[in-house]
């Protein structure tokens, strides 16, 4: 027969309690100021170099929208017999110094009477805004007189006016970036990184 001492034990066995030391806790204020000061640190060396490929993006989209636009002046001179200009813009946020000035953007368009602009009825091709921090400069060699404002494709697809060049940059606080698009008497297209000469 059980004895009542071991009775007792049976009905009132001893729970476990965990030690208060190994109870979990959250972080403290000094191990929460570390981490906050480390993640400022990292994200100060890392933004320059974000900023600076957000612009060669930026560059790097403008300077495809233009070769773009020059392909296709060129298929549609060879199509349409020539007379196919190529336009800058001049209404827009950016104060513009000349006709070398093309920040506004440009257009494409069918120039049917040969007058350089764009009148009623003639076709718009491409029509190309700008603005804001992009910039894009246009300027031509050659021994012929050419207008800085109009690029004209004739019916053999080529560039009236000599060579061409276009720089396409940005001028965006905290990176710059640009490039160079060339266009030679045969028609070809050249891409550099940069503002450089054309070969």
């Amino acid at each position: 027969m059980p004895s009542p001492s071991s009775e007792r034990q049976r009905t009132n066995p001893t729970r476990w309690a965990p030690p208060l030391s190994g109870r979990r806790r959250g972080f403290s204020l000094i191990e929460l100021m570390v981490t906050i000061a480390v993640a400022v640190i990292l994200i100060g060396l890392g933004a320059p170099h974000l900023v600076q490929n957000l612009r060669t993006q930026e560059v790097r989209a403008a300077r495809d929208e233009l070769t773009a636009a020059l392909h296709l002046a060129e298929i549609e001179a060879s199509r349409r017999g020539g007379n196919v200009v190529l336009r800058r813009k001049t209404a827009c946020d950016v104060t513009l110094g000349g006709d070398a000035d093309w920040h506004c953007g440009y257009i494409l368009f069918a120039d049917t009477n040969a007058n350089g602009a764009r009148d009623a009825g003639e076709t718009l091709l491409k029509d190309i805004t700008l603005g804001g921090a992009m910039r894009l400069q246009h300027s031509a060699g050659g021994t012929n007189t050419l207008v800085m404002n109009t690029l004209v494709m004739n019916a053999w697809g080529r560039a009236e006016g000599g060579e061409h060049r276009f720089v396409v940059s940005s001028n965006s606080t905290g990176g710059a970036a640009s490039s160079t698009v060339c266009l030679n008497l045969g028609g070809q297209l050249s891409i550099l990184t940069g503002t450089v000469a054309c070969p």
